[in-house]
């Protein structure tokens, strides 16, 4: 195992992406999975960048070894504030293992790795109240400034990366907290943690369950897909679940509000999982026409009614019927199976799953490209929770790959007051 290692690390210091790393790492972590943890030890001892090969093997790490590894990558960071790689487990780690970061929450604040990235407070997911004395304390004397590291570049005070963190906590206190030290200022930042502000009670705007969209084999041409988007990444090989299947891709139902075209069905569910925050009914159909939206004027978002029966019709109609630019042809037709996520894929980021990762998936914390984007209904003028995510490269019926802008992802909000969904998509 550390001879196979040592390899892998000898031919990328010789010969960079020439040796094949990553293929190499996918063949030894097929056969010997424990070598994982080995290889993450030695990216960080040896070099200083965190190439995608060690995101793999992070990926594939088992649950114990995150503990361990956790203060290994700090001590090696705060040695080498360079070190790329120990900042890669860290921030991998707040999103699979965030309670091995918990113990280290004061000095990771001091050390500050992923400092200028956008996840550099998400150690704090989960961390509960215990922190929040220590982060309210660098809020309120700003003497705690001259215990951060200084980096060329990064601006960010101490004050703001401790109110950052308390957000991540998305503890209802602390939420009035950062409120009430920034006020309107807040809105967007509470925003990214999923949450609005004081005048909705600090309303949550996604759940805590999450399914998977888990497709059956050979629905992805993984023969002609680069190495890093083959489908082997756990979250497309979820375990079976008692949820009814759903009726993905294929004809809607309804007519395109912009182009008066067919609707494309995105996905059916003959009966509604509990917990997604959709009461109102017993089936639903999720549509929208993929030749519009995003791509034409006025149709960065659309909206559709839905019926008693879960069918839906368009919202907010043109005044004069677009011709579409693109036309486009559904998702292939397929049946999806909806997989219960596991605690460990619960946080997931689209830059950071470059790819590796199933993001479709029903519920949970949207991985959002850009700013936060939750749509407003434009029934009742209120925020819409969020209910659905769609990553790109899906089948199309004419044998393409569909792509959400440059390969974003696409977005699902829904009103159960209204009975009413919103899809809009990010990409970069």
């Amino acid at each position: 195992m550390a001879d196979d290692v040592h390899k892998i690390i000898a031919g990328f210091k010789a010969k960079r992406w020439g040796s094949a790393p990553y293929e190499r790492t996918v063949a030894i972590l097929a056969d010997n999975p424990a070598a994982a943890e080995e290889l993450v030890r030695q990216v960080i001892r040896e070099l200083r960048e965190g190439p995608t090969f060690l995101a793999y093997a992070i990926d594939c790490l088992p649950d114990v070894a995150f503990p361990e590894l956790v203060p290994f990558a700090l001590d090696a960071f705060g040695d080498n504030p360079e070190n790329e790689g120990a900042e890669d487990l860290i921030s991998h780690a707040s999103l699979q293992s965030p309670p091995s970061l918990h113990p280290h929450l004061d000095r990771i604040f001091h050390l500050q790795p992923n400092w200028s990235t956008y996840y550099a407070q998400w150690p704090w997911r989960g961390s509960g109240d215990a922190h929040q004395a220590f982060l309210k304390g660098i809020v309120n004397n700003a003497s705690g400034v001259s215990q951060i590291r200084k980096f060329p570049g990064r601006s960010r005070t101490a004050p703001e990366a401790a109110m950052s963190a308390m957000l991540e906590t998305r503890q209802p206190d602390a939420l009035r907290f950062v409120w009430e030290k920034r006020g309107d200022d807040a809105i967007d930042h509470l925003l990214m943690v999923g949450f609005e502000g004081p005048e909705q009670g600090f309303r949550k705007l996604y759940t805590d369950t999450s399914l998977h969209l888990c497709f059956p084999p050979g629905y992805f041409r993984d023969e002609k897909a680069p190495v890093h988007r083959v489908k082997r990444h756990p979250t497309w090989h979820l375990s079976a679940s008692t949820v009814p299947s759903g009726r993905f891709g294929g004809d809607g139902d309804a007519a395109c509000q912009c182009c008066g075209g067919a609707l494309h069905n995105i996905i059916t569910l003959p009966s509604i999982p509990p917990n997604l925050g959709v009461t109102k009914m017993a089936a639903l159909s999720l549509q929208t026409c993929l030749s519009c939206l995003g791509w034409e004027e006025d149709a960065s978002q659309l909206f559709y009614q839905h019926d008693d029966r879960g069918i839906p019709s368009g919202l907010m109609a043109p005044t004069e019927r677009v011709i579409p630019e693109w036309p486009a042809t559904p998702l292939r037709e397929t049946a999806v199976v909806l997989s219960l996520t596991p605690r460990r894929w619960f946080w997931q980021d689209w830059a950071l799953s470059n790819s590796r990762q199933n993001l479709n998936r029903l519920g949970s914390h949207p991985a959002w490209i850009q700013n936060a984007g939750y749509m407003t209904c434009p029934s009742c003028r209120q925020r819409m929770p969020h209910l659905l995510q769609l990553d790109s490269d899906l089948p199309t019926r004419d044998g393409g790959e569909w792509q959400w802008g440059s390969g974003g992802c696409c977005y699902v909000g829904w009103c159960d007051r209204c009975k009413v969904s919103g899809f809009t998509w990010q990409c970069t």
